[in-house]
């Protein structure tokens, strides 16, 4: 419990900085990375701390997938704020790192104890973090097209050619992660369950969004559609996937 606090602590130490810097233009460039760092860092140390007392990590309901994601989110921060440009979203994400952080506090006695079944949990955060980002990436990309556009915006600062190359990456990484919880937990329900496959409205959702974004990666590959209607499937996708995460359960308990 006081990793889970420090990391709290941390991550909301680090929304506080980057929002004094991207308000004030405060040269504290290293201080909101530094707690952002701490915060997961200790949100890491919690699921192994939970693991050593329950024999489980806390990842196998609703809050500790949200949980997963958030903390998922301040990793592919920290990798993609080397370049200045995404430096402004460090707001954002150390505020969701908090909230999504704070929901593990219920899900103390939850998550399956299967390794399977946690690295089904892993992968499926991993795509899910992946289609929300990229519908993000996608979103801004049209935001700063249309200024562009409108000769509102001085074409050196809209790093374009940075947002279409992540919304690639964020596909790819999107249709792998999927991938991978669908073999996952295949593999989980042979063991647990008997059969590869059940009547699970969870289950078939993630076999609509694998669908879906095969065909997306494949996309890049046929050059089917224009860069912006792709945009547009690819912000769909995402929107799609937040339904998923939030409105679909598994019907089935370990």
């Amino acid at each position: 419990m006081v990793s889970l606090i420090l990391s709290l602590v941390a991550y909301f130490i680090a929304f506080v900085l980057f929002l004094v810097r991207n308000l004030f233009q405060r040269r504290i460039r290293a201080l909101p990375y530094f707690f952002l760092t701490t915060g997961f860092v200790f949100y890491l140390t919690t699921l192994f701390e939970r693991f050593a007392e329950t024999k489980t990590f806390p990842i196998g309901d609703i809050y500790g997938m949200l949980s997963i994601i958030g903390n998922i989110s301040v990793l592919v921060f920290l990798i993609l704020s080397r370049r200045s440009e995404f430096e402004l979203f460090g707001t954002v994400v150390s505020f969701a790192a908090f909230l999504t952080t704070l929901l593990l506090i219920p899900s103390k006695e939850e998550g399956f104890k299967n390794p399977l079944y946690i690295l089904h949990i892993i992968s499926a955060g991993v795509a899910y973090t992946s289609l929300l980002f990229g519908g993000l990436v996608s979103f801004f990309k049209l935001f700063f097209e249309k200024k562009l556009k409108e000769k509102n915006i001085p074409a050196e600062f809209i790093p374009l050619k940075i947002l279409k190359r992540l919304e690639k990456v964020f596909v790819l990484l999107a249709f792998i992660g999927l991938t991978l919880t669908l073999i996952f937990g295949s593999i989980w329900a042979k063991v647990f369950l008997g059969t590869h496959w059940v009547n699970d409205y969870k289950l078939l959702i993630t076999l609509i969004l694998w669908i879906y974004y095969a065909f997306l990666a494949h996309v890049y590959v046929l050059k089917l559609f224009r860069p912006y209607q792709v945009s547009y499937l690819i912000i769909l996708g995402s929107a799609l996937g937040l339904v998923a995460l939030l409105f679909f359960r598994h019907s089935i308990n370990a």
